[in-house]
């Protein structure tokens, strides 16, 4: 709560491999985890809290305690049934990862729906990354992926693609707004 001035919501946390995040689409929904440790708040309550314009932050840290953020000024999610997010306006010190894939000359996270192994809408990605995510070209940023032992590199854990020190799976990762 008291990250870069306060009043911050989070609404995904990575911490161990306690908790999968290989789960249903009405589990990414409704949100599962708990509030201490690993968590998914829920899609429909990200929408809900987003309904007016917020800002993203995620903090990340690397297998050698390595922090990182990437923050964005404009970031809301569609209603049901795609939850398309809206993420625009960054800032920070992990690389524009969400928008900036590599050859690419447009977004490539912003206007994605979220997608699930069950609801896959066609997509390989959330099979072979046995995760939810908002995934396009599969993805640049992972931080819903495999918990893997930090550092390891192995490409369906959670990863922020043009890390500036790719160290591998991270440690930890929390997405929050306000």
């Amino acid at each position: 709560m008291d990250t870069a001035g306060g009043g911050w919501i989070v609404f995904q946390r990575r911490v161990d491999a306690s908790v999968t995040f290989n789960r249903t689409f009405y589990e990414y929904e409704t949100g599962f985890g708990n509030l201490t440790g690993n968590l998914w708040l829920g899609l429909h309550s990200l929408y809900m809290l987003t309904r007016q314009n917020a800002t993203l932050r995620v903090d990340m840290m690397t297998a050698r305690n390595f922090r990182f953020y990437a923050e964005y000024s404009h970031f809301y999610i569609d209603p049901v049934p795609l939850y398309t997010v809206h993420c625009q306006g960054y800032s920070g010190t992990a690389g524009n990862t969400l928008n900036d894939y590599p050859g690419s000359n447009r977004a490539h996270f912003d206007g994605m729906a979220f997608i699930t192994p069950d609801n896959n809408r066609g997509s390989i990605c959330p099979n072979f990354y046995a995760a939810g995510w908002w995934y396009d070209r599969c993805y640049s940023a992972n931080l819903n992926g495999v918990y893997r032992n930090p550092g390891d590199n192995d490409m369906n854990s959670i990863i922020w693609y043009n890390q500036l020190v790719f160290e591998g799976s991270l440690k930890f990762v929390e997405m929050k707004l306000r």
